[in-house]
């Protein structure tokens, strides 16, 4: 089915680091999304939804490419997309669309190109540092010995982990960010003004809200929302995933429980960030020939099968993500779509909306369109996710056990196929669950139904015959020694 109107206005939102089964409209137990629940009320909701990938820069390279990481490759510190790829932005501004980006994380920037095809686009990292980090990035940097990580010193961890004690247990900082929002209140705020003075013509707009991004420190009326009144004080709680997963930090049940209810707030903060500009645009008389899309880039992890945070691994916590989507006129409904897609699939479905000629572009995309009943380029029954080994940057080597670390070295894909998941990783090892008696993917199935686990083995290699899919193992150690605000932008959301 095709939009008969073929310049909709298009809106896509991007959640960071919100998974699925904390936004009440997904069935969880605390009201998170007020906003978003009648927003899907009224549109849309898919209810299995995966990203292509566990962490925002190779994540936002699919949504935008329409590909997927074996074909982009944009899933590691340095790493920039290649020209020869279309972006989103980029096949809008063809079909006379003005585009407007707006994102705080510096991994989809200038630093990456993933601004490529934006008319404007607001990032809280300038122009001449991002041109240092794009050269600095692919400088190689050799590991240190044990000896020599030994006589490290010990002061190098201090500075390392600054940006921690700074944050989480400084009350400055707190009272700080309880009056003051940067992120999504000032991109809906330029998101706005650029609305306001435009001419008429069509528009694309990206935005990307991090506040759920660690660190949690919701503003005011959202910081105690949900937290119990006995929780002991949740500025003493560790957020560095790097201490928990890489120094062996013991965290207990109350601390992540304390974690997960102030980001909890963080969301239902964002929640109410989007009824904002929901609201705006209805006053504006912009809605009814408006497409307008709710997605997260990624989850988070809050102990989990050993992990806190996001990145390396594709676990459904860090995966499975929401995909709400209100389509404008004939293509407007009701529905909640339990069939499996995936964020990759949002580029070819805006190219349907928008019902332009694409040229060569069918040869790029790998996704599916939500919209049409046209063959798709991956199995309706099937979603795929990657994660590219990332060697540890900066002098993490000299931080933290070599035996802690070692066991995140590995690049991993998993296929979920109707109700049963398989994950690949290159050290070896191979996953199996029933994704839908075991939610969370206590129970590795792979040694006991090795016939099963054969079966999405041999789909997933099929897949990836079907294109020069590139090798995630690839391993450049790269040296992030730049410009100290962009240093610190990434220290503070735990990328350093």
């Amino acid at each position: 089915m095709r939009n008969k109107n073929k310049h909709p206005n298009i809106i896509l939102i991007v959640l960071d680091t919100v998974r699925a089964d904390h936004l009440s409209c997904y069935g969880y137990h605390r009201k998170t999304t007020p906003f978003l629940d009648k927003l899907a009320a009224e549109s849309v909701l898919y209810e299995n939804c995966y990203s292509p990938s566990s962490w925002t820069l190779p994540s936002h390279a699919s949504i935008f490419t329409g590909t997927y990481l074996s074909k982009h490759n944009v899933g590691d510190s340095g790493d920039t997309l290649d020209n020869r790829y279309q972006t989103m932005a980029g096949f809008l501004k063809e079909k006379g669309y003005d585009t407007f980006g707006s994102c705080y994380i510096p991994w989809v920037s200038g630093v990456t190109g993933l601004d490529r095809g934006f008319d404007h686009f607001i990032t809280k990292t300038k122009k001449n540092q991002i041109v240092k980090l794009i050269r600095k990035l692919k400088k190689t940097k050799p590991q240190t010995s044990d000896s020599e990580k030994e006589n490290s010193n010990k002061n190098e961890k201090l500075r390392d982990t600054r940006w921690i004690v700074s944050t989480t247990k400084s009350k400055s900082h707190w009272m700080k960010t309880l009056f003051k929002d940067d992120g999504a209140a000032y991109a809906n705020n330029e998101a706005r003004k650029w609305i306001d003075s435009r001419n008429g013509k069509p528009f694309f707009m990206f935005l990307n809200y991090c506040e759920a991004h660690t660190i949690y420190h919701p503003p005011l009326g959202y910081r105690r929302k949900f937290l119990e009144k006995s929780s002991k004080p949740f500025w003493t709680i560790n957020q560095d995933h790097r201490e928990f997963m890489y120094n062996d930090l013991k965290m207990s049940e109350e601390d992540f429980d304390i974690l997960q209810s102030l980001y909890d707030g963080e969301i239902a903060y964002l929640d109410s960030k989007v009824k904002e500009l929901y609201n705006y645009l209805k006053r504006k008389n912009l809605l009814d020939n408006t497409i307008f899309i709710v997605t997260s880039d990624h989850g988070e992890q809050f102990g989990e099968k050993g992990f806190m945070g996001h990145a390396r691994n594709l676990y459904d916590s860090l995966i499975k993500v929401p995909l709400i989507v209100k389509y404008p006129g004939d293509l407007s409904g009701r529905d909640r779509k339990k069939g499996l897609v995936q964020s990759v699939d949002l580029f070819p479905t805006i190219m349907d909306v928008v019902n332009g000629k694409t040229g060569n572009l069918k040869e790029q995309i790998q996704g599916n369109s939500l919209v049409s009943d046209s063959p798709g380029k991956r199995e309706a029954a099937m979603v795929i996710a990657e994660y590219k080994k990332q060697p540890f940057s900066g002098d993490i080597f000299e931080e933290y056990p070599k035996e802690l670390l070692n066991k995140y070295l590995y690049a991993a894909r998993s296929v979920v196929y109707e109700n049963m998941k398989y994950i690949w990783k290159s050290n070896g090892s191979e996953e199996l669950y029933d994704i839908n008696k075991d939610v969370s993917e206590t129970t590795n199935l792979a040694l006991q139904k090795q016939q099963e686990a054969g079966v999405l083995k041999k789909k997933l290699n099929k897949w990836l015959s079907g294109f020069k899919a590139k090798d995630l193992t690839n391993e450049t150690t790269v040296d992030l020694q730049v410009d100290d605000t962009v240093v610190d932008r990434l220290k503070a959301l735990g990328y350093w």
